[in-house]
């Protein structure tokens, strides 16, 4: 789309062109621009304005690979992290503009996938079926949970249109913790660090002995 100036510049080297015999005067009422205007319109051989380059960019295309590939390696570095580690030419600020530019969000990982409608509905019917039932006095309830070192719950880059990011490191230390309750209280807790095999499951369960009863 053409800008008002370009415009008025055209209409006047049109009038001037047709209507060679007309004063600047004349042609300046009529355009709606200055005497002066005119007669650098009348020495100029082209109507439109050069093109100029424009600023050139702060980070160019290495740096912007660079930057991509550390920050998929690691995205829980700051700007300033990713300025001073790569040695980059500009300001953290301007690392933060890159990475929004990109789709790029600071804020905190999601730590399991989301439920989906099906999900969610098939968990719902099953509570109602089981609602007015008896049987939950006799029930003993048990879970296990892992505890990593590495602590990804903190702010990192990631997309903002991704949502089900997990993060974790498989060879940071890690503990895992197996525990049980009842309508009754706390069973039982057991802290070990080995994979929750068979073998290992048994014992956990033969440590809590039979002398407890919910019944």
């Amino acid at each position: 789309m053409q800008s008002g100036q370009e415009t008025k510049r055209q209409k006047t080297k049109a009038l001037y062109t047709t209507y060679k015999s007309s004063s600047q005067i004349a042609i300046a009422r009529a355009v709606g621009i200055s005497r002066q205007s005119i007669a650098n319109i009348k020495r100029r051989k082209r109507i439109q304005r050069r093109k100029v380059s424009g600023r050139k960019e702060i980070l160019d295309k290495r740096n912007k690979v660079r930057i991509n590939h550390l920050i998929k390696h690691n995205p829980f570095l700051s700007a300033e992290d990713i300025q001073v580690q790569l040695d980059l030419p500009c300001t953290p600020r301007t690392v933060c503009n890159y990475l929004r530019e990109l789709g790029y969000k600071r804020r905190k990982p999601d730590t399991m996938l989301p439920l989906d409608n099906e999900m969610k509905s098939e968990r719902l019917a099953w509570c109602r079926s089981l609602q007015t039932s008896k049987i939950w006095n006799r029930i003993i309830y048990t879970d296990e949970a892992g505890f990593w070192i590495f602590d990804n719950d903190k702010l990192g880059w990631f997309k903002s249109d991704v949502s089900d990011v997990l993060v974790s490191d498989h060879y940071s230390g890690k503990l895992n913790v197996w525990a049980a309750i009842s309508p009754r209280g706390k069973v039982a807790i057991h802290v070990f660090t080995q994979s929750l095999k068979t073998d290992v499951y048994i014992d956990i369960l033969s440590s809590v002995g039979t002398s407890y009863s919910c019944c």
